[in-house]
């Protein structure tokens, strides 16, 4: 934020011979990655994260070949959620949370995030998240807050001074603890994909992307490792978004008091005295464009933001930016 009041919405800097450049104008960044996203989409490497990502995590790749077989079977998973095969899962997971809210209105946030994450384990894995003390939700949580300390220069030194990859482990401990936690990691949602494997030769498995994945794995080409660095993406990447989306949208619903009451009668006068649906929703305008709006009004951000790396030379407003170059989203100048 210093820097963007100080210098600009652009800023560029060298970082131990690596160029980079921060982007603080929302314009801006849309017109790099979005609009030009075929240059912009590649991934920068951060040493630690590389050590943790074992060239198999999706969201940290560049367009190599994993990433695009990755890509095309994320894809026919997104295509089952989009012709609603796992619509019944979200209206289950909605009453769920109706009631745990109904009981316990103070926890609205912990039962936001428990609905969040379950919606999506039970259609890519399967997994049922009874509460935020669920042993696998802990987990998960713990990886995620462990992974986005890799990105930070000053909790691993190999980020500012990479050749420390090259020294054994025994002299650099940071190594030793990435490697561990690695090995750890994957070894984990190896054993769980294999007995998720078990179960379907048992008889005994649920409907879920990783079924169909296991069943259809020869045709993507893809390793079990590989194939776990997908689910890794889908439940370490995709739960937190709608978890803020809720809080957003709660957030947006106190300050304007008079569309909950406007949105609360549409409901009531389309639905009548039950729950709404899946089917309600062509019939239900008001509710979409307020949900919608939500996204518009209060864009969700990641956690972290992962730098883009330039494919190609390019010139944009003036500005010239190397190829290699590392771009930053100042996302708290846009907040």
């Amino acid at each position: 934020m210093k820097w963007y009041k100080e210098y600009g919405p652009i800023v560029g800097f060298t970082i131990m011979g690596q160029k980079q450049v921060l982007i603080s104008d929302e314009k801006m960044l849309r017109d790099l990655f979005a609009r030009r996203g075929d240059i912009y989409s590649d991934r920068g490497r951060v040493p630690a994260i590389n050590i943790i990502a074992r060239g198999v995590a999706t969201f940290l790749l560049d367009k190599n070949d994993t990433w695009r077989r990755q890509r095309k079977a994320m894809g026919i998973a997104f295509s089952l959620a989009d012709g609603g095969k796992f619509e019944s899962f979200t209206d289950i997971e909605s009453k769920y949370t109706l009631k745990d809210i109904v009981e316990n209105p103070q926890d609205f946030d912990d039962h936001f995030a428990r609905y969040a994450f379950s919606v999506v384990t039970r259609s890519s894995i399967g997994h049922f998240t009874r509460n935020i003390q669920d042993p696998y939700y802990l987990r998960v949580q713990q990886e995620n807050a462990f992974i986005v300390n890799c990105f930070r220069p000053d909790k691993y030194l190999c980020n500012l001074a990479p050749f420390l990859l090259k020294l054994p482990e025994w002299l650099w401990k940071e190594g030793a603890v990435l490697n561990r936690f690695a090995d750890n990691m994957w070894r984990t949602q190896l054993d769980e994909q294999a007995k998720m494997r078990q179960r379907m030769e048992d008889g005994t498995a649920p409907e879920c992307f990783q079924t169909r994945f296991l069943a259809n794995q020869h045709e993507w080409d893809l390793s079990d490792l590989e194939g776990v660095g997908i689910f890794s993406a889908f439940v370490g990447g995709g739960t937190r978004s709608p978890h803020n989306v809720m809080l957003s949208l709660t957030l947006c619903m106190l300050e304007h008091p008079d569309w909950l009451e406007k949105l609360q009668k549409h409901v009531d006068d389309v639905v009548g005295d039950r729950l709404p649906e899946f089917s309600d929703m062509p019939t239900l305008p008001m509710v979409r464009a307020a949900a919608m709006e939500t996204l518009r009004y209060r864009t969700v951000h990641a956690d972290i933001s992962v730098p883009h790396k330039l494919a190609q030379d390019d010139i944009y407003e003036g500005y010239f930016f190397e190829k290699g170059t590392l771009v930053h989203a100042n996302l708290g100048a846009m907040s």
